[in-house]
């Protein structure tokens, strides 16, 4: 199995698990294509990084220690294996884990192991 194809899976198998519909991840991929600072971060992860730091400007540069471990996939953006949630769906996303009610240090945990909804700080 290729590193793509393993990491193809990985993610159709959060998004069956975790977000549990095509809706959902249209939604991810369409506040993505909204996002403007998670929009130039994808374009630099396909496209490559600029060689210094200070060429990012604002909210970009704190994504600059992570652009190792950014990829992309089926258009959504991924930190290492954990899916990346943009700032708008956060809410929306955690509250949803909430609702399987497995309390809430168990959701957060369940959460942190595969979705960033936290800002790269």
């Amino acid at each position: 199995m290729t590193l793509q194809t393993e990491s193809d899976s990985f993610v159709n198998a959060v998004m069956v698990t975790l977000l549990a519909s095509d809706k959902r991840s249209d939604e991810i991929r369409g506040e993505l294509g909204k996002d403007d600072t998670l929009k130039v971060v994808m374009r630099y992860v396909q496209e490559g990084w600029p060689t210094d730091k200070r060429k990012l400007y604002g909210p970009i540069g704190k994504y600059w220690n992570e652009r190792g471990n950014l990829s992309i996939h089926d258009n959504l953006l991924l930190r290492g294996r954990r899916l990346v949630i943009p700032e708008v769906l956060r809410q929306n996303v955690l509250r949803y884990l909430h609702n399987w009610h497995q309390g809430i240090t168990k959701t957060q945990d369940n959460a942190a192991s595969c979705m960033e909804t936290r800002d790269f700080t």
